[in-house]
């Protein structure tokens, strides 16, 4: 399978209907975010990678090894509820793995039901 690279097929791609198995694979990867914080209290160890992004809007940067551009989108999401910052970086992530499916021509359901987009939503996630 090669990338989409033609602005035309790009066009065709993001238009093109949601199959039921990308609609399937986008409703588990949204479930396991919820269901990660739902149980995140209960969990007896510590997930620090969101709570190291969130840090960072009161100037603290141990452990933050990423681009100094993101700073204004973890400032804006100090300022909401825990809960509900979690759920916003979780569905951008989610809907950003979509979407570069969607332009470079790649199989959502592989992509959306991988360890690695698992992973990544859990480990996003740290309990209070």
């Amino acid at each position: 399978m090669s990338l989409n690279r033609d602005a035309q097929q790009i066009n065709l791609s993001l238009r093109r209907r949601i199959t039921a198995g990308e609609l399937f694979a986008l409703a588990l990867a949204f479930s396991a975010a919820g269901l990660f914080l739902w149980f995140s209290p209960s969990i007896s160890y510590a997930f620090f990678d969101f709570k190291i992004y969130l840090n960072t809007a009161q100037g603290i940067f141990d452990g933050y090894y990423y681009a100094y551009w993101y700073l204004p989108i973890f400032a804006l999401l100090a300022r909401l509820p825990l809960a509900v910052s979690y759920v916003l970086w979780c569905s951008i992530n989610i809907l950003g793995v979509f979407l570069a499916i969607r332009v470079f021509g790649g199989k959502a359901i592989v992509a959306l039901l991988s360890y690695q987009m698992f992973y990544t939503l859990f480990m996003e996630e740290y309990p209070e």
